[in-house]
């Protein structure tokens, strides 16, 4: 048995199926997959994330500290606003990616992915032992977060919270509910527009329950299942999937959250700057099947000579698009758009052509 989120026996409640996910026991589904993709592309999805991290860091060096260990550049962020960053190893190889939230150049909540909390705070705490003042907090055990995802959501989240404040899009507020504070953000990880609320344990169950009954019929709960198809569809990246320690974000497409921070050294920033200015021997596209098959995670990528010339990273059918749609590691010179790669799975060869991402591009 892994571990339980506050919202476990929720789940149970709602008959959902549930799986091992990142040490957590989590839904995978409560109806179907489809049925909950399509109810987020169309209305609106509730999620217990509460499996997801969160480190806090405070102190007058917090600033220089954030900018030393992740690679994009606080500086240039608003208070008030949360922006997308990652984490590399000396050689570039990614840690984590995470999502970071500024509050002032003395205070940065980050929020990581579940399979690399310990990993993360204690990266984290290594390098904080060369800045004087600094406060480096691991809030994961204290903290769930429930993200409510989808073109009814921003209605759902007004009616059953009330804020203040709505934030626009990757900005976030601190809430009062009751006698006690809340996040709320709107970030999100399906290509909808949604919102993200971080509260003390204690508070997820009164809240989930809370988003439901205001929502109707208009929301609905999904699991992990609906997550991933969603957040391929939209070209998110997955870490252990398409992201890892073996490949940096350049490889992986994402050098424009890579930034120079005016000469400013971080972690990585040699072998990355380098990157940039020179390529890569690899690179993440995405793909679309021509012939009928999904591919796996693992399955290897072969050229139309037959050289094995890449490996898929995250693949699925893509249930609002109606299409088999994936992502892979693809060497350079045959990274080309519209060609076709084959696909081994299996004992047969799947046809697919490469096309450019994201493969949806919701409304935020």
């Amino acid at each position: 048995m892994g571990k339980k989120t506050p919202l476990y026996e929720e789940h149970l409640r709602l008959k959902a199926k549930i799986v091992d996910f990142a040490g957590f026991d989590l839904p995978i589904s409560y109806t179907s997959m489809k049925e909950e993709h399509n109810a987020v592309r169309e209305r609106a999805g509730i999620f217990d994330v509460s499996h997801m991290g969160e480190i806090d860091i405070r102190g007058s060096d917090a600033l220089p500290f954030v900018q030393y260990v992740f690679t994009n550049d606080a500086s240039r962020i608003e208070d008030g606003k949360a922006f997308y960053s990652l984490m590399c190893r000396e050689d570039g190889g990614i840690i984590d990616d995470v999502i970071i939230m500024r509050y002032s150049s003395d205070h940065f909540f980050i929020v990581v992915n579940a399979s690399n909390i310990e990993k993360d705070f204690s990266w984290i705490q290594e390098h904080a032992r060369a800045f004087g003042n600094l406060k480096v907090e691991n809030l994961s055990e204290t903290l769930s977060m429930i993200a409510v995802q989808g073109p009814k959501a921003p209605a759902i989240v007004q009616e059953a919270l009330a804020p203040s404040s709505m934030p626009s899009h990757f900005r976030f507020t601190n809430e009062k509910y009751g006698a006690t504070e809340i996040i709320l953000s709107r970030t999100g990880y399906t290509g909808e527009d949604g919102f993200e609320i971080i509260m003390d344990n204690e508070k997820a169950v009164e809240i989930w329950s809370l988003l439901l009954e205001k929502g109707g019929e208009e929301i609905t709960p999904c699991g992990l299942g609906a997550r991933d198809t969603l957040r391929i569809e939209a070209s998110y990246m997955l870490y252990g999937n398409d992201i890892d320690e073996k490949h940096t974000p350049i490889e992986a497409g994402l050098s424009w959250a890579v930034k120079d921070k005016d000469g400013i050294d971080y972690i990585g920033k040699k072998v990355l700057e380098e990157q940039k200015k020179n390529g890569t021997k690899v690179r993440l596209v995405g793909f679309e099947a021509v012939s009928r098959g999904i591919p796996r995670h693992g399955d290897p990528v072969i050229s139309k000579d037959g050289e094995t010339i890449g490996i898929v990273t995250s693949a699925t059918y893509g249930p609002f698009l109606k299409k088999t749609i994936g992502m892979a590691y693809l060497d350079t010179g045959h990274i080309e758009m519209g060609n076709i790669i084959g696909i081994k799975q299996r004992g047969r060869q799947l046809d697919c052509k490469i096309t450019s991402l994201p493969f949806y591009k919701g409304n935020k």
